[in-house]
């Protein structure tokens, strides 16, 4: 099995190992409501064509580029309350929400197949948020070289996994966003995507075009050859 060549299993947390994409959408669309049906949707937009970033960019984004001079005359610091206070009230509808999400189907299995590799999250979530959660699900023991996540980026994290030597080219990502591939192929990993729950409404179309494997559930990465 060509799996077994890895030494490194790299995952995305949300659309991947949860069916979360839905859950952050539909906080996404709650905090963004009251102000306004056209600034809810540029949001959701921006959230959704760039799956894999973190809330607080997003939130950050929202606050200064859709909401920008709508707002009247804020000053730096009222501009960085309101997105702390944004990013707060969606850790607090988001958790028990993540807590209760649907978890991929035969991810112990899989970890019983792929005992011999290490497994790591590198996720645009939250970290602290991500571990809590992998705690109450029982399922943080899989990921024996760590969860990572938000303030870092992807890009950020594995930099600093590559450096410190946490993983190597002997790696292999699996993700559902245009900005997994990305990193991953910034970096020189293997990647593959996981279709079943993502929200990038072109992944077979981009899929095909960079020659990438596509796997419907992640069960079926059993399948790679």
């Amino acid at each position: 099995m060509i799996l077994d060549n890895y030494k490194n299993i790299i995952f995305d947390c949300d659309g991947v190992i949860l069916n979360s994409n839905s859950i952050k959408t539909e906080a996404f669309v709650q905090l963004a409501k009251p102000f306004g049906e056209a600034n809810t949707l540029n949001l959701i937009n921006y959230h959704r064509k760039n799956g894999g970033i973190s809330r607080y960019k997003k939130f950050d984004y929202f606050v200064k580029n859709i909401l920008g001079n709508k707002m009247g005359k804020k000053n730096d610091k009222e501009i960085q309350e309101l997105i702390k206070r944004l990013c707060d009230r969606y850790s607090e509808i988001v958790f028990d929400s993540l807590v209760n999400a649907e978890l991929a189907f035969g991810l112990k299995f899989l970890r019983q197949k792929l005992k011999y590799s290490d497994w790591l999250i590198v996720s645009g979530g939250d970290q602290d948020e991500l571990r809590k959660v992998f705690e109450k699900k029982s399922i943080a023991n899989y990921f024996n070289k760590g969860i990572y996540g938000s303030p870092e980026s992807k890009y950020e994290i594995f930099k600093k996994c590559l450096f410190n030597k946490l993983i190597d080219k002997r790696s292999l990502f699996i993700g559902d966003s245009k900005l997994d591939y990305e990193v991953a192929n910034h970096f020189g990993i293997d990647f593959v995507f996981v279709s079943e729950w993502t929200e990038f409404e072109k992944l077979n179309e981009f899929a095909k075009s960079k020659g990438i494997k596509v796997f419907k559930k992640l069960i079926n990465i059993l399948e790679f050859n």
